[in-house]
């Protein structure tokens, strides 16, 4: 099927959702619009040409086996009240080519895959995975793409993006990947906490700097460094920043140890897992810092002290940032 231009409107208003089932070619640069309908792509759908408009309640909705690519420096345009139409994510939503900037005006929500391979892909309406005001991300996978050879940054961003804590899965993919607000700033600056359910890769190279502890490369490369051998290996899904010691902690999954970094990266040390056997290790461990002194199962922990969560049997355990030691459990 291919759409070149036109309205998918019905004066109706019990009228059913457009279900697009063998694929969707949508090109040509005539305008495109959806006016009160709920358009399913649940197929391949190839977008290269044309604003694609949302007005009156309109909805797009691609599926869990679909994938939408995108070609272009195309725009996604919400016509009406900020937020009044939406696009819901819950195959792959992909950038795949064009070194501008792909806008999206209407609300978003990623339950699978958004992936920005080149250019600059902008949010600019609601982004429903976001919390604004605790500074989380949550639900779905989020990936960016930059290889060294582009002329300018990938980058996926949205109105706002400061992540705290990251509940959601991210990846950076090449030197130029990043995740940014509306200005560009890095929105992975502060980011403070990742959760059980969330994980962060930095893949071929990728670069994360850290305000305060300095930069994260190339999805940690394994090769010894004294004390610390080996290096934490797959996504890292527990990262801890602590201001008493001015170093960054890391878990990677279903390691049995947990590393400590200098602000310039250097590693300093690392000790095992508290966790018996070592065959509870998994991905569900959590990394936080004592803000203040605290009381587990009736003994006193120092501030500053690496607290240590173990989501899958519910454990919080305290531990000396210096030595790994174990303070309470």
């Amino acid at each position: 099927m291919t759409w070149k231009g036109g309205t998918i409107t019905d004066t109706e208003v019990s009228n059913v959702d457009f279900n697009v089932m063998g694929g969707l070619t949508i090109d040509t640069f005539s305008a495109k619009s959806i006016d009160g309908r709920t358009l399913n792509l649940n197929s391949t759908t190839e977008w290269s040409g044309g604003t694609l408009s949302l007005l009156n309640s309109a909805v797009v909705n691609i599926g869990a086996q679909a994938v939408l690519s995108v070609d272009g420096n195309l725009l996604l345009d919400e016509v009406g009240t900020p937020g009044s139409t939406a696009l819901n994510v819950y195959g792959t939503y992909r950038r795949r080519s064009g070194t501008g900037t792909h806008t999206i005006q209407p609300s978003v929500t990623i339950v699978g895959v958004i992936e920005s391979r080149e250019g600059i892909t902008s949010i600019t309406g609601p982004l429903t995975n976001y919390n604004a005001a605790t500074r989380t991300f949550s639900g779905g996978e989020f990936r960016v793409v930059g290889g060294a050879g582009l002329l300018s940054p990938s980058q996926l961003r949205w109105t706002g993006a400061d992540i705290g804590t990251n509940a959601a899965s991210i990846t950076l993919a090449g030197p130029n990947a990043a995740i940014t607000d509306q200005l560009g700033a890095n929105a992975l600056a502060d980011l403070g906490r990742i959760t059980s359910s969330g994980s962060l890769s930095l893949e071929d190279g990728a670069v994360l700097n850290l305000n305060g502890v300095g930069s994260l490369i190339g999805f940690f490369d394994a090769n010894d460094q004294a004390p610390v051998a080996p290096e934490p290996t797959g996504q890292i899904v527990g990262i801890a920043h602590s201001t008493f010691t001015d170093s960054l902690f890391v878990y990677g999954a279903n390691n049995n140890r947990i590393f400590q970094f200098a602000p310039d990266g250097t590693a300093i040390s690392s000790f095992l897992v508290p966790l018996t056997p070592v065959s509870l290790i998994s991905v569900d461990i959590d990394l936080d810092i004592a803000p203040e002194s605290l009381v587990i199962n009736g003994t006193s922990v120092p501030a500053g002290s690496l607290l240590v969560t173990d989501g899958e049997s519910g454990t919080l355990t305290a531990i000396n940032p210096s030595d790994g030691t174990v303070l309470a459990q």
